[in-house]
């Protein structure tokens, strides 16, 4: 693995630029598969913005930056529930732990990490069952 090396500014935008383009040009070649390119995201995009879809309900800015950290992710119209739900729930439980945790509420790690799962789970199971309703309806380009 080549060295990491943080660029010499300060602050979050050389950390931002690091992430954003170093790392992704230092794993290029090292893929299995092969990463979809902006113009076909693009496209994606633009054939569900046809259908009456906003851009960031067809790619959200998540999704965005997991492209261009070169994660080859599937758009969430076309994910199916189960992939969604765990995803969008784990995101939730983190952040709700977050916060619960630099709030002080004062309970023990397990019954915050069991407080969390719930929610992350009811989280999970309803956003999913609203992104399956709105894709159902929809003509969805494949992403194959």
């Amino acid at each position: 693995m080549p060295p990491c090396i943080i660029p010499k500014g300060r602050g979050w935008r050389a950390l931002a630029q690091y992430l954003l383009y170093e790392i992704p040009r230092t794993l290029e070649g090292k893929r299995k598969y092969k990463m979809k390119s902006r113009e076909y995201i693009r496209e994606y995009i633009d054939a569900l913005k046809t259908q009456g879809v906003s851009p960031y309900s067809a790619a959200p800015p998540f999704y965005r930056i997991l492209w261009r950290l070169r994660i080859n992710i599937t758009p969430p119209l076309n994910q199916t529930p189960v992939w969604y739900g765990m995803l969008h729930g784990l995101a939730f439980g983190a952040f709700v732990g977050m916060y619960y945790h630099f709030t002080g509420l004062r309970i023990t790690l397990l019954w915050l990490l069991l407080l969390v799962f719930i929610e992350g789970l009811f989280f999970g199971a309803i956003a999913a069952r609203i992104n399956k309703k709105k894709a159902k309806n929809l003509t969805l380009p494949d992403w194959d």
